[in-house]
């Protein structure tokens, strides 16, 4: 086997019995399939005979048929590669209007772009993961249909980085400040995802990159290419702010890093270099 999660014979599909007669009569299982029918030019196109033939799931000698990086076993359409596909998450329910106003901004922008978003409303610890679970997967089908380029996830966080308020933590824990249970990457299905952000506050402190989410991500099971956070608070700004020592203006298209202290270096890209190395870098 290929090693993909699917047998050999099931990968292999529906067997099924061809005759061709001398007359270019064909019959599929001994039912007759009439030069109308779609599939007689084809059938008919194997010559004089009796034919075995199948109809095909997957390659049974590669694991990942149409090369678009989701193994046979786990992809809803292994012989077609998969659209790609990004996504918003952002909660609580109550979030203030800035928070609705960067996830409508974010998603004009991916739209204007000509790029598939969708965009869910988690309001809690539960509801997060069932969010995040049902990413890349169809119709809240089992496999996945799809690529996943960017996830962005705009939220409120807590100083030291570890924790968002949607309910999501370096490791599993319950606060005491809200007796939430929080939940670890190693707890969520895996993904594999180009670029994760998070528009959370100090959700890539540089105080604590061992224990920021941003990095926290890039170590766990997950295939996560290239993770952001933010150094510091962060605040969605529907137009510049001229307060240099209070804001630092980040990009130019209305994001805007709350700048307490000096070394705080607003949105901060985080890649993973090998097991115990990660790169870090920022606009100065």
């Amino acid at each position: 086997g290929d090693e993909d999660g699917l047998p050999d014979r099931e990968e292999m599909g529906i067997e099924y019995r061809l005759e061709v007669d001398q007359s270019g009569n064909v019959s599929l299982d001994g039912s007759p399939i009439y030069e109308n029918d779609s599939r007689y030019l084809t059938f008919a196109g194997f010559g004089m005979g009796n034919w075995i033939i199948y109809g095909v799931k997957s390659d049974p000698n590669d694991s990942d048929s149409d090369g678009d990086g989701t193994k046979d076993g786990e992809d809803a359409t292994p012989w077609n590669v998969n659209g790609t596909i990004n996504y918003i998450l952002y909660g609580p329910e109550e979030s203030e209007p800035e928070l609705i106003n960067e996830v409508v901004f974010r998603k004009k922008q991916y739209r204007s772009e000509g790029k598939q978003v969708e965009v869910i409303l988690v309001s809690s610890c539960e509801s997060f993961i069932g969010a995040w679970n049902s990413m890349g997967r169809k119709d809240g089908g089992l496999k996945e249909s799809y690529i996943i380029d960017e996830v962005v996830i705009v939220s409120h966080g807590y100083p030291g980085g570890e924790s968002i308020e949607i309910g999501l933590d370096t490791k599993k824990s319950e606060r005491n400040d809200d007796r939430r249970n929080y939940y670890a990457p190693e707890d969520l299905d895996k993904k594999k995802i180009n670029l994760l952000e998070f528009s959370v506050c100090y959700s890539g402190s540089l105080d604590n990159l061992d224990g920021n989410i941003a990095v926290a991500f890039l170590f766990s099971k997950h295939e996560i290419n290239m993770s952001k956070g933010w150094d510091g608070a962060t605040k969605f700004a529907s137009r510049l702010v001229f307060a240099p020592v209070r804001w630092r203006f980040i990009y130019g298209h209305g994001y805007s890093a709350e700048k307490r202290w000096s070394n705080y270096k607003g949105e901060v890209t985080f890649k993973k270099i090998d097991s115990e190395t990660v790169e870090c870098t920022w606009y100065e």
